[in-house]
């Protein structure tokens, strides 16, 4: 086999390896991602956009997608809500119980960067 011939071998050879990388790369990369979807009747949440930095070399950025929650702690209307802005979140307060003047109340809140509720404490008075 002459040396021009065994030069455009060795050329295939790694432009076909070359495509196959990056063609599980991007298989990778499609299956590291998780859909959900919910059939509500309501109308689509609000969307709202994160960006975190992937400390490597190059830098990475990647950008999730956070969703307004579908559920709620209670299914019941909160006392009260606090809004912290775009992007980083709100908090509300539920009343959990209230018989003959005791009462109790939950606080939860919702943060966007982990896309889920944080539990802050319950508070019960006379």
């Amino acid at each position: 086999m002459s040396r021009k011939r065994l030069g455009v071998l060795i050329e295939a050879a790694v432009a076909v390896i070359t495509v196959l990388v990056a063609a599980i790369i991007f298989v990778f990369l499609l299956t590291g991602c998780e859909v959900h979807t919910y059939h509500e009747p309501y109308p689509p949440k609000k969307v709202y956009y994160t960006e975190t930095v992937v400390t490597h070399t190059p830098a990475v950025y990647e950008t999730y997608a956070c969703y307004d929650p579908t559920y709620e702690p209670y299914y019941h209307s909160p006392e009260w809500c606090t809004e912290y802005g775009l992007g980083v979140g709100y908090c509300c307060t539920w009343t959990t119980y209230d018989s003959y003047g005791y009462s109790c109340e939950e606080e939860w809140c919702w943060w966007d960067d982990i896309c889920d509720w944080d539990f802050m404490g319950e508070s019960c008075y006379y």
